[in-house]
C-alpha cells in the first residue's frame, strides 16, 4: 500500500469503513420533496449517531438512494451531497465519498468538503443496466 493509504489509515491496511447512505437526492424520480434537503441531512444524522458510536475506522457516503442510477449525476445532488457532508462528516476519523456512477461528481464533493478519499469505478469498459459504460481515469485526473 501506498504511502497516501497509510496517511489516511494509519492503523492498518485492512480499515473498516462504514457507510451512510443518503436518502433520494433533489433531480431524481424518488426525492422526497415533502421532507426537502433537511429530511436527507436528519436521516443521515440519525444514522451516523449510530455508526460513530463503534471503532469504525472512517465513514463513506454515498448516493445510494438515487436509483435508478445514471452515469451523470446533476448539479443539485452535487450541492446537496457537498451539504449534507459538510454538516455531518465526523471530526474524529477519516471520510470519504461516492457518488454513484459518476468519478467527477465524487472527487467534486471530496474536493468541497475536505474528504480523505473517494470510491468510484475508474477503469475499463462495462456493459450494464445503464447501457456501455466507459469511466474515464484520464479526465478524472485532470
Amino acid at each position: 500500500m501506498g504511502n497516501r493509504f497509510q496517511r489516511v489509515f494509519p492503523g492498518g491496511n485492512k480499515p473498516l469503513i462504514a457507510m451512510a447512505h443518503l436518502g433520494p437526492l433533489p433531480g431524481t424520480p424518488l426525492y422526497d420533496e415533502s421532507r426537502g434537503v433537511q429530511g436527507i441531512v436528519d436521516d443521515v444524522a440519525r444514522d451516523l449517531d449510530v455508526l460513530l458510536r463503534h471503532p469504525f475506522d472512517a465513514v463513506m457516503f454515498c448516493n445510494e438512494g438515487d436509483r435508478p442510477y445514471t452515469l451523470r449525476a446533476g448539479f443539485e445532488g452535487v450541492a446537496v451531497m457537498s451539504r449534507v457532508v459538510s454538516e455531518l462528516a465526523p471530526r474524529d476519523r477519516p471520510f470519504g465519498v461516492d457518488f454513484l456512477w459518476d468519478g467527477r461528481a465524487a472527487l467534486s464533493v471530496a474536493q468541497a468538503t475536505g474528504a480523505a478519499f473517494i470510491r468510484e469505478v475508474m477503469t475499463g469498459t462495462y456493459e450494464s443496466d445503464m447501457g456501455l459504460w466507459s469511466p474515464d481515469a484520464g479526465g478524472l485526473l485532470r
